[in-house]
């Protein structure tokens, strides 16, 4: 999957599941791309899914407070 697609699926996740808004979404997106390409190789092609990586990040949010 290209970084493009990834981020637009990712973007949608955090719109559809945790209410967040499409230019805030697009903005935790990228972030959540830098992320895996840092751990993983800027291929994506061991990357989790968007939608895995945007679960994650709203579960922390709980925690958070």
């Amino acid at each position: 999957m290209v970084r493009d697609e990834w981020i637009r699926r990712c973007a949608a996740r955090y719109v559809a599941a945790g209410d967040v808004e499409p230019v805030m979404a697009r903005l935790y997106a990228q972030t959540r791309a830098d992320d895996q390409a840092e751990l993983h190789g800027e291929s994506g092609a061991a990357w989790i899914s968007p939608e895995d990586a945007a679960d994650e990040d709203m579960a922390d949010w709980d925690e958070d407070g």
